[in-house]
């Protein structure tokens, strides 16, 4: 379930992913102080999914389907 709730979450739907969780962790701000590459974020973004850092500008680890 997802944090706090019932429903399932979207990593255990299968279109989320988190990658490298202690240094681009919820609340580490991206790209201030989470080391997520920027790389990364592109290559991702090209296959259509939404990277969190990006999105919210914290969470970098988290990446999630669009499509």
């Amino acid at each position: 379930a997802m944090r706090g709730g019932t429903r399932p979450s979207l990593h255990a739907r299968g279109a989320a992913i988190d990658f490298a969780a202690g240094s681009n962790g919820n609340h580490i701000s991206w790209p201030s102080a989470a080391t997520m590459p920027f790389s990364v974020v592109e290559a991702f973004a090209r296959e259509g999914w939404l990277s969190a850092g990006a999105f919210w500008g914290r969470d970098a680890m988290h990446f999630q389907a669009t499509q």
